[in-house]
């Protein structure tokens, strides 16, 4: 697993670009490859925190933790748990690993911020 270059990086002061009950738009970038618009959803950012929509093994989560600079504690950088999904870029295939921080300060209500988006394959 490489990641190759982060196009948003942690921030302790982002804040959620998504919450529960509240209509926001999806959260759209650039693919670095062919600057085709891709778009992250509510749902989908969602799904990676409830069905764990990617597979990582203790080993591939200890080296994500590492390269995305989440402590021994295991919280992410906004205070909820650090959690992952991947993408591909719907132009040119490109591999991105998403870094997401979710807090669920209600039951089932979230509060979901992008922490980041990296190009990896």
């Amino acid at each position: 697993m490489d990641i190759t270059e982060h196009l948003i990086s942690p921030s302790y002061h982002r804040k959620p670009d998504f919450i529960s009950g509240e209509r926001i738009s999806d959260f759209s970038w650039k693919c670095k490859c062919c600057n085709s618009t891709e778009d992250i959803t509510f749902e989908m950012a969602a799904d990676a925190y409830w069905k764990s929509s990617i597979k990582l093994s203790e080993e591939e989560h200890s080296v994500l933790n590492k390269i995305f600079g989440i402590g021994y504690v295991g919280k992410s950088h906004d205070g909820g748990s650090p959690h992952f999904m991947d993408t591909k870029c719907k132009k040119c295939e490109q591999s991105y690993m998403i870094y997401l921080g979710i807090k669920e300060p209600n039951n089932s209500c979230l509060h979901i911020t992008i922490q980041a988006i990296s190009l990896w394959n």
